[in-house]
């Protein structure tokens, strides 16, 4: 009985994700090199999961990410952006309907945003800013 209507929520789920306009690209731009650093924060969901971006300067001028989530044994996963738009900051995963979109604080150590992926609700999560663990160059 439980798995039935474990295979049931999942062919719903898989169902809705479709019928949610996926969002729209991000602007033909570079990557901003001046938010080159890790940025982590908390997705509230059950279980929660934690967000790890790494941001590197790139040789190109730009700047290249990864995003890793411990939880899902998720490490090095390609990332767009993060991409300056209208006061905006924008990280996308076309590949899985990922977008993260927020506002960087004034002080420039917090990003206050939202996570949308497919046809789920938007879900708030923060970004805290920290000096890279993996001895890359970082950020101003």
């Amino acid at each position: 009985m439980v798995r039935h209507s474990i295979v049931a929520s999942l062919a719903i789920a898989a169902a809705l994700s479709g019928c949610r306009k996926p969002p729209p690209p991000l602007p033909d731009k570079p990557a901003d090199p001046a938010l080159a650093d890790d940025w982590s924060g908390v997705m509230p969901v059950q279980p929660a999961q934690h967000l790890i971006f790494h941001v590197r300067k790139a040789t190109d001028g730009g700047a290249e990410t990864t995003l890793d989530v411990p939880e899902r044994n998720l490490s090095g996963f390609p990332v767009t952006g993060p991409i300056r738009v209208a006061g905006k900051v924008d990280f996308d995963i076309p590949s899985v309907r990922f977008r993260y979109e927020a506002a960087l604080d004034p002080d420039g150590k917090t990003l206050r945003g939202t996570v949308t992926q497919g046809a789920l609700p938007p879900v708030p999560v923060n970004l805290t800013r920290s000096k890279p663990t993996d001895g890359s160059a970082g950020g101003p």
